[in-house]
């Protein structure tokens, strides 16, 4: 339904799809049907994104330490996946292709308020005219 290939749900976190889906409906409830509609308006440098979490991927972290050490089998990769960060990556890579600013708050659980208070920040400052916000934990 939100055109994630089984390639990124097998490698990324869960809560990494959780903001995938969580950034499209966002989008679709407030009227934007296709992303790239923002580029008639503003460059693709000029959209950030301030989406933050406390903790990052959990699942990730968990196959990181406790299936590595119990020689389960983990990817190559999750290293990147365990970071709070990522999510906001894969957002701007996924669904926006976007290149503006990418700041990623960490508030435990003001994260979301934390992450509109960056975002305004962000636009004020005219780093960016538009900013998706937002928090994700799992």
């Amino acid at each position: 339904r939100y055109g994630v290939s089984d390639e990124i749900i097998s490698q990324v976190d869960p809560v990494t799809l959780y903001a995938l889906v969580s950034t499209v409906e966002a989008l679709v409830s407030s009227g934007i049907t296709d992303p790239y509609e923002f580029y008639k308006y503003v460059h693709v440098s000029e959209l950030g994104n301030c989406s933050g979490s406390g903790m990052g991927g959990l699942s990730a972290l968990r196959g990181m330490f406790k299936d590595r050490f119990t020689d389960k089998p983990v990817q190559s990769d999750i290293l990147q996946e365990s970071f709070i960060n990522t999510m906001t990556a894969w957002i701007n890579m996924l669904v926006l292709s976007a290149s503006g600013p990418v700041k990623t708050p960490v508030g435990a659980c003001a994260t979301a308020i934390e992450s509109v208070d960056v975002g305004i920040e962000t636009i004020l400052s005219k780093k960016a005219k538009v900013v998706i916000v937002g928090g994700y934990d799992d």
